[in-house]
């Protein structure tokens, strides 16, 4: 997605990337892991933060999926 000269890592930092995120809890039915802990989501209630990148072409959709308890103490944390 970028190129070998890009150095800036705030598009991979979890906290930047979710402010331009929508977030919506879901029930995962595809076993898909928590990008906090690594745990298995399926048949589970778990946020979905889900980006869209526009540019020449067609727009890209990136989802990530965080256990629902995972993501609630993070954020009263502030880590997220």
């Amino acid at each position: 997605m970028f190129g070998a000269s890009y150095r800036n890592s705030d598009e991979l930092n979890d906290k930047t990337w979710l402010e331009r995120a929508t977030i919506e809890l879901k029930l995962s039915i595809w076993p898909r892991r928590c990008c906090i802990t690594g745990r298995l989501l399926m048949f589970n209630y778990a946020y979905r933060a889900t980006r869209c990148y526009t540019g020449p072409g067609e727009p890209v959709y990136e989802d990530r999926w965080y256990h629902r308890d995972e993501f609630l103490i993070s954020r009263l944390r502030g880590t997220l």
